[in-house]
């Protein structure tokens, strides 16, 4: 049998968040919760152990960018996945902080 993997999505826009959701489920991958901003999915993180983090660059308070290196800071081992519609700028200094 194999092991359940989980994931969080972090993303302000609910369409993403759906679409994201749905490729997840379709790799039988189970969401286990959905934020809208990185400050509450990083307190959620510090009280939750998921496997994958997919988080969108541009994200309300604490940012994609931000949110990642906290998480490597934090000694978090799962997968980090970063999307991003628009800022490449934003989405090459998130993959130096340690998304893929």
């Amino acid at each position: 049998m194999s092991k359940l993997r989980t994931a969080i999505i972090v993303d302000d826009h609910p369409l993403a968040r759906l679409a994201i959701r749905g490729v997840l489920e379709k790799q039988r991958i189970t969401v286990i919760n959905e934020y809208e901003d990185g400050a509450t999915a990083l307190e959620a993180l510090t009280k939750t152990a998921a496997d994958i983090v997919v988080v969108d660059v541009e994200i309300p308070g604490v940012n994609g960018v931000e949110l990642v290196e906290k998480l490597r800071a934090r000694q978090f081992t799962g997968v980090l996945i970063v999307v991003s519609a628009k800022k490449r700028s934003l989405l090459q200094q998130t993959l130096r902080s340690g998304g893929r």
